[in-house]
């Protein structure tokens, strides 16, 4: 067996008191001890990772190992469990492949300790219809000493146990906390409680070689076929015995010489986890680069399922600056996109797992507290970096700069709260006070919050992988508060909801901040600002999500404004792009707030305003009554350029009626249309009003623009009931404008159609990070990506609402954006002047596999950048 006793000292590390943990414990007794002056209460701190080289992952011993180590010869209380008695039912669309078929029942356990009976046979039950569906496999290790933790488990597709010792023949190690905390009543519970939400259980079976007696105890298991096969063996039985539903294997790194070795016996693993039921998840982990796995041959058939990605402690103990652990990017270092793209070279994106850390780690800094600060010099300030669990590092990051406070002689104020790197997407947070009890010093605390989460869950979805995983279940509370795993949910949750109808309704003004219609004054930089929506304008308190223009004015620098249901002063997506002095437009589908609000974010530098105005055409509700939705393929219903559908251009302040209903694919039944309006060869500035109503006088606009602009908005709008649109150029008496529409599809008034559900705004295109496309488009090159299955969007989704951005483009001229790649579109999505950064609003059908395609209209050899931002999608 192998001898935890052997392995050198770890550093000292504070720990939650909780269920099963040793009652008066406070501080390991392994090296220094910890003492944040203030905060030592909030404070569950981790073993630190041994130092590394700055720019790669370390080559020291793993966070998993070292906690291993470290609990190891902890004292825990556990009761004996009983049998299992809930058998796995896989989720009702659980698509995720499991021993290369889909995912089947599994049977409960038997109550014996005895080698299981063979339970090869048919699934023993149907799907669990009643369980949340998810889009992407979510897997937390659940470690022996958090087994009192609160889990989320609708959220959680695959617990990990954590996990027992292999001796050196081959058999399982039943002695010591691993062994115990397996077969105790609060793993029955856990057991139990997941296979009645859908979760699978694992049971991790580590074998550990980053010293001498390590690799020697691993390459005797491995380099014997009979102490393999007992290995294999006794896992299986076990698995099948205590009622689990598959195996991960953490075996790190493999041992010199043993890959071979170690591919026969995950293949051997597989052929005895069959024997015994067919249709056990069987995974393994692999440090952040894969140089000691063959991930080639241990992910073929008759192999390993997944491979977990130990996607942290990139930043080593002493690093040339602090920072994230787990750096989706990082010019100057090794990081998640260079890890996943060294695993995808090697294996099938649906076969990774991208682990990521529900901790971070806190670092000396002398007397520096700015972003990616050198640490301290280690003997004047104390130890290097330091572990802290999710929870504890959340409530250092809480303290409030203005109230906490601060010893005689420290700075004032002596913590910053909430910061966040953009770059590497963590969050970070500093604060000083007297460290290891002998120095004051200041420390950086660099973590995953929820957005550098939210970010990482979102490239998951570009990179098209597997799934997240999760070091370790129990870091992020113990009190059911759940902002990562809420976080998980929904980016990757699908809610089982059947969606919501439309109902177009006459446009209303819900917002002006000129004039105090819906908020007091103008918007200030990033404050964000929120107003109410249901219960005005004929929105009722049961909609979920609203259809409408957003115009900006008077803003006092050029950027952006979000629109959305949170209130987010650091928003990751933008509905609108302008500069100062345009007044600008843009249509979109937006979901509304559980209390049936939207706020508003100018993304500007501190000290700017701007108005915004916003006009309401319609909304979802989940009652059956309203319309459903039918995409189509872009078509052009208005150009009065060449008479088609009006017969010269319009007048100012003269209505003209078009016909809808009956042309393009929209029959005469149809209640509203999704499209874009564009006005060119306008005589003067002002604006554009569409909708159901003729009126000369309108009070709501559809587009504004200026004298010389081709510009575009999208809009969803209601036609009136003979199937017609009006539109009106609000200018003075005089002028003219052309105006062109292009519909993209229509409700009609029963369920014959796809119901809406609105999302938070994901961004799922972004040319400039390699996001979607991996770089920018080409003039008249249709590029295709990939949008169902991401984001929150399932594989059904016939269309997708959300709002196109273009940016350094190289000409002047239009994209179009559709569900079918073409050269020479005839429609267009969104026209730009060469040095705009401008968005559109779109609702637009998907391909029948889920992918649109974007061409920049423009001479050849030229180039542009594109973003979208999904906000919701229509599905069957």
């Amino acid at each position: 067996m192998f001898d935890r006793a052997s392995v050198p000292p770890l550093p000292s590390r504070l720990v939650r008191m909780g269920g099963g943990r040793p009652a008066a414990r406070a501080l390991l007794r392994l090296g220094f001890s910890i003492a944040l002056a203030a905060t030592a209460a909030l404070t569950g701190a981790l073993p630190v990772q041994a130092a590394a080289a700055d720019g790669q992952p370390p080559a020291a011993p793993s966070i998993q190992y070292q906690e291993a180590v470290a609990h190891a010869s902890e004292g825990y209380s556990f009761s004996p469990g009983g049998a299992v008695t809930v058998p796995f039912r896989p989720r009702a669309d659980d698509s995720i492949e499991v021993d290369g078929m889909p995912p089947v029942a599994l049977p409960a356990g038997k109550g014996s300790a005895a080698m299981a009976p063979n339970l090869t046979g048919p699934s023993l039950v149907t799907p669990n219809t009643t369980a949340t569906s998810l889009r992407r496999e979510v897997l937390g290790f659940l470690p022996y000493w958090e087994l009192s933790s609160t889990l989320d488990y609708s959220t959680i597709s695959t617990i990990a146990y954590f996990g027992i010792d292999l001796n050196l023949d081959g058999t399982l190690s039943k002695a010591g906390n691993g062994w115990n905390g397996w077969v105790s009543s609060s793993m029955t519970s856990v057991i139990n409680d997941a296979h009645a939400h859908g979760t699978r259980v694992a049971l991790t079976v580590e074998s550990f070689a980053w010293d001498s007696v390590g690799v020697a105890a691993q390459t005797a298991l491995l380099s014997s076929p009979t102490a393999s096969l007992t290995a294999a063996q006794q896992i299986a039985a076990e698995v099948g015995r205590r009622g689990a539903d598959g195996v991960n294997l953490d075996f790190e790194p493999i041992a010199s010489g043993q890959s071979a070795n170690y591919i026969s016996f995950v293949r051997t693993l597989r052929v005895e986890l069959d024997k015994v039921h067919a249709g056990y998840e069987l995974t393994f982990c692999a440090t952040g680069r894969p140089s000691t796995y063959d991930l080639t041959n241990l992910l073929a058939a008759g192999a390993a399922d997944a491979v977990f990605i130990m996607g942290y402690d990139f930043r080593g103990g002493s690093p040339a600056t602090a920072g994230s652990i787990d750096p989706l990017t990082n010019p100057a270092m090794y990081d998640l996109t260079d890890a996943v793209n060294a695993f995808t070279a090697q294996a099938p994106a649906s076969k990774i797992i991208l682990g990521l850390p529900w901790y971070g780690h806190a670092w000396s800094t002398g007397t520096v507290n700015t972003l990616n600060a050198p640490p301290g010099d280690i003997p004047t300030y104390g130890a290097p970096a330091t572990g802290i669990t999710y929870a504890s590092a959340k409530a250092l990051a809480d303290r409030d700069p203005t109230t906490t406070p601060c010893t005689a002689g420290w700075p004032q104020p002596c913590v910053t709260g909430w910061q966040y790197d953009t770059g590497e997407q963590t969050a970070w947070t500093a604060y000083y006070g007297n460290y290891d009890g002998t120095q004051n010093t200041w420390r950086e605390l660099y973590f995953d919050n929820p957005q550098a989460l939210g970010a990482k869950c979102d490239a998951i979805d570009a990179w098209n992988l597997r799934g997240v995983g999760i070091w370790a279940l129990g870091y992020d509370n113990n009190n059911g508060d759940g902002d990562l795993t809420n976080t998980i949910a929904a980016r990757f949750e699908v809610t089982g909801s059947t969606g919501s109808t439309y109902v177009p309704v006459t446009p209303v003004r819900l917002l002006d901040t000129r004039v105090g219609n819906g908020t007091t004054g103008p918007l200030s930089a990033n404050t964000p600002a929120t107003f109410q929506v249901t219960g005005r304008g004929g929105i009722p308190a049961t909609a979920t999500a609203v259809t409408g223009n957003v115009t900006v004015t008077d803003e006092t620098s050029s950027w952006a404004v979000y629109l959305g249901p949170d209130a987010n002063p650091n928003p990751s997506t933008s509905t609108i792009n302008f500069k100062t002095g345009d007044i600008s437009a843009n249509g979109l589908t937006v979901a509304l707030s559980a209390t049936g609000t939207l706020s508003a974010t100018y993304i500007s530098t501190a000290g700017n305003t701007t108005n915004l105005v916003f006009d309401v055409t319609g909304y979802f509700s989940p009652d059956p009554s309203g319309a459903t939705y039918h995409p189509i393929s872009p078509a052009r219903l208005l150009d009065t350029r060449s008479g088609n559908g009006l017969s010269a251009k319009l007048s100012a302040n003269v209505p003209a009626t078009f016909q809808i209903g009956g042309r393009g694919g929209v029959p005469a039944n149809a209640t509203a249309v999704t499209g874009n309006v564009t006005v060119t060869g306008e005589t003067a500035s002002w604006a554009v009003y569409l909708g159901p109503v003729a009126t000369a006088t309108p009070t709501t606009s559809t587009i504004n623009f200026n004298k010389g602009d081709v510009k575009a908005n999208s809009l969803a709008v209601g036609l009136d009931s003979g199937g017609k649109l009006s539109a009106t150029y609000m200018s003075t008496k005089g002028n003219t404008t052309d105006l062109v529409f292009d519909v993209t599809g229509y409700y009609t008034a029963d369920s014959t159609g796809a119901r809406f559900t609105p999302l938070a705004p994901v961004r799922l295109l972004d040319t400039r990070s390699g996001n979607g496309l991996s770089g920018p488009i080409s003039a008249n090159a249709p590029a295709t990506f990939s949008i169902g299955g991401r984001g929150g969007v399932p594989g059904n989704a016939t269309a997708v609402t959300g709002n196109v951005t273009v940016t350094d483009e190289t000409l002047s001229w239009a994209v179009s954006v559709g569900p079918n790649p073409d050269p020479a579109p005839t429609t267009s999505t969104l026209n730009f002047n060469t040095g705009d950064v401008k968005a559109n609003g779109l609702t637009v059908a998907l391909s029948t596999t889920g992918t649109l395609s974007a061409t920049y209209i423009s001479i050849a050899g030229n180039t542009t950048d594109l973003v979208l931002d999904v906000t919701g999608y229509f599905a069957p």
